[in-house]
């Protein structure tokens, strides 16, 4: 049982018990939070909570990581998602480059040919 000290020590709501809780908390954690955010997607237990960090995540090659490695789909999904955003809207080639080569999906890479902010970005390579 907690004591009264206990009570008011409270933790940040996306360490809460309850994952309904955490996965609200991390949406309202400001991208600034970063390294809380890759915790977060790394090593929660629950799914919802790692995809919620993962719609927050601006490091391409974290997102990466998780595309390719996370045990659930939906985390998975969602981090494939954030590199084609981040392909898409990346301001030079150079900050494309980490996304597009993580991105395995043809539709994906065709997508990014097809709505790249910069027109150079190229794909052909990856789409062959």
């Amino acid at each position: 049982m907690k004591s009264l000290l206990d009570h008011f020590r409270s933790k940040p709501d996306w360490q809460s018990e309850d994952p309904a809780v955490r996965a609200l908390a991390v949406l309202r954690l400001p991208a600034s939070e970063a390294e809380t955010l890759l915790t977060i997607a790394r090593a929660d237990p629950e799914a919802r909570v790692r995809k919620a960090a993962a719609r927050k995540i601006e490091d391409a090659e974290a997102l990466a990581a998780l595309s390719s490695s996370d045990d659930d789909a939906s985390v998975r999904e969602e981090a494939a998602a954030r590199l084609l955003f981040l392909a898409v809207h990346a301001e030079s080639v150079e900050e494309a480059a980490v996304p597009l080569a993580a991105l395995g999906d043809s539709r994906q890479l065709a997508t990014v040919a097809r709505t790249a902010l910069r027109p150079d970005v190229d794909c052909s390579v990856r789409i062959a």
